[in-house]
């Protein structure tokens, strides 16, 4: 079995996605799916491996190569697309796609949409039968009664006093009965409705107001759903004479069975992948957690080594201590950032208040204070307004980005910061004038552990990550202004 080039520790989180996870590399070809990819295309994975997206999809080879090179580009794609797997079956996907996770590892995920898709398509032309019926309502009564009988939709026309006038050949259908049935029977009456608490809908209609039902189930004694559970969902419409008076009133059933199993594995499938997430999560935190004490033992002995033997070891021998506690050092930082991430996404809800955004702000720079008299930074701050957040979340977002325009903004590093009103939200911005960021890594910067500087500039590629996953908690964007050499703008938002 091909493992997924992300690590050890996540091969058996990915293997149990519900959805298809596909990594492939520069020339397009697959080195890895887990096995919701092998179902979704047909195939095993040991045919899968090597092969491209070209061989599994309906486009052109031209459009599937330039696709790709516009995915490379911008490093992010969503959409969807119809697949043909080997065995000549077709389906629709939706995707996302994340580029250069690793240098030359791109990653997929894709969900099989196609009986979502059907039932939409089912739904919009069920509804549009249903327009056709209702208009076909005020024609005159022979062609009503033409267009009623060859109507696919169960229809049942009552008289106003509630006894049955008439059914269609789909209503017989549905419910395994014929007219003849249906002899004394009158919907003011019927027993079920009223336990349902339906009848007010039914009153309704016949007072003269079109009324939608809400979708039930029901086990039809006869006809092709004998003892099976269907869900239909009833319109009713109020047909009027010249005088305004009800004269008849229609009842349009519509089996939703399908569409009502479609959204329930839906709801399944959201909730899996919603466990599935949380999981990955609380692995996270467990495994940064608990990796804090060893990597500590490691710079502390490391340490011990470089006091006690460094006048009787040679350059080389120093040169690897060195490196070491270096290594050991920022592993223990991206430990920090990284359960510091996790701690966020395990939060489950926000406890808000309401507090003035530039105490919050004054909060962060009290924590930047040293940074701020090292650099020698100037930082203007514009009126900030009162929102309710998350206090401590709010200082840490200030602190992250105002942090980051000290380090890439400059020598000495001169940082405005101000907020704008816009409809319902608070747009906020901190702007420097360092070394900027080229557009096409505007969406890569927000990533895991994305460095841009690494060589030149302290960090662990979390800090930007750590803002965007606070801002999105409050509902808000966050995102960059900024050429390369230019300075940079990063704004978020955050509802009023």
């Amino acid at each position: 079995m091909q493992s997924p080039p992300l690590g050890a520790d996540l091969e058996a989180a990915i293997e149990r996605l519900p959805d298809a996870v596909l990594i492939a590399d520069d020339e397009r070809k697959y080195i890895y799916a887990n096995p919701a990819a092998c179902r979704l295309l047909g195939i095993d994975r040991s045919q899968l491996i090597g092969r491209t997206l070209g061989d599994f999809t309906v486009l052109e080879d031209d459009a599937v190569s330039g696709a790709w090179r516009a995915f490379l580009l911008s490093g992010v794609q969503t959409g969807s697309f119809r697949l043909r797997r080997p065995d000549g079956v077709v389906r629709d996907a939706e995707f996302s796609a994340v580029a250069n996770i690793r240098p030359g590892i791109h990653i997929s995920f894709l969900r099989d949409v196609t009986e979502q898709k059907r039932a939409v398509e089912a739904l919009a032309e069920s509804e549009r039968l249903a327009k056709e019926a209702e208009a076909a309502l005020c024609l005159s009564e022979r062609r009503y009664r033409s267009v009623m009988e060859q109507s696919p939709l169960s229809m049942q026309v009552f008289a106003p006093t509630g006894e049955t006038l008439s059914v269609n050949r789909a209503w017989c259908s549905l419910w395994g009965a014929d007219a003849g049935q249906l002899r004394g029977y009158n919907i003011l009456q019927d027993q079920q409705l009223i336990d349902r608490g339906l009848m007010v809908y039914v009153q309704r209609a016949f007072a003269g107001e079109t009324q939608e039902l809400p979708p039930v189930s029901y086990r039809p004694p006869s006809g092709i759903y004998q003892g099976q559970e269907i869900w239909v969902r009833a319109v009713m419409y109020p047909i009027k004479d010249d005088a305004g008076r009800v004269c008849e009133v229609v009842l349009i059933h519509e089996n939703i069975t399908e569409i009502e199993r479609q959204q329930t594995e839906r709801a399944a499938q959201a909730d899996e992948l919603a466990r599935s997430n949380a999981e990955l999560q609380r692995f996270a935190y467990v495994a940064s957690h608990d990796l804090k004490e060893p990597m500590r033992n490691v710079t502390i002995f490391a340490q011990l080594l470089d006091r006690r033997y460094r006048t009787k070891l040679d350059s080389d021998a120093i040169s690897y201590i060195d490196e070491i506690i270096r290594s050991a050092k920022r592993m223990s930082e991206m430990i920090a950032g990284l359960l510091e991430y996790s701690r966020i996404g395990l939060q489950r809800d926000l406890v808000l208040k309401e507090v003035d955004m530039r105490d919050l702000l004054s909060h962060a720079l009290e924590n930047l204070k040293l940074s701020i008299a090292q650099t020698g930074a100037a930082i203007d701050i514009g009126p900030l307004p009162r929102i309710s957040c998350a206090p401590l979340e709010i200082v840490q977002l200030w602190q992250n980005l105002v942090g980051n325009a000290i380090k890439y903004g400059g020598d000495p590093p001169s940082i405005d910061i101000s907020a704008e009103a816009d409809h319902a939200e608070w747009i906020f911005a901190v702007r420097d004038q360092g070394i900027g960021i080229a557009p096409h890594l505007h969406q890569k910067i927000f990533e895991l552990f994305k460095r841009l500087h690494a060589r030149d500039y302290p960090g662990t590629g979390l800090g930007l990550t750590i803002c965007k996953a606070i801002v999105e908690r409050h509902h808000g964007r966050i995102w960059v202004e900024s050429e390369e050499g230019k300075g940079a703008t990063f704004r978020f938002t955050l509802p009023k």
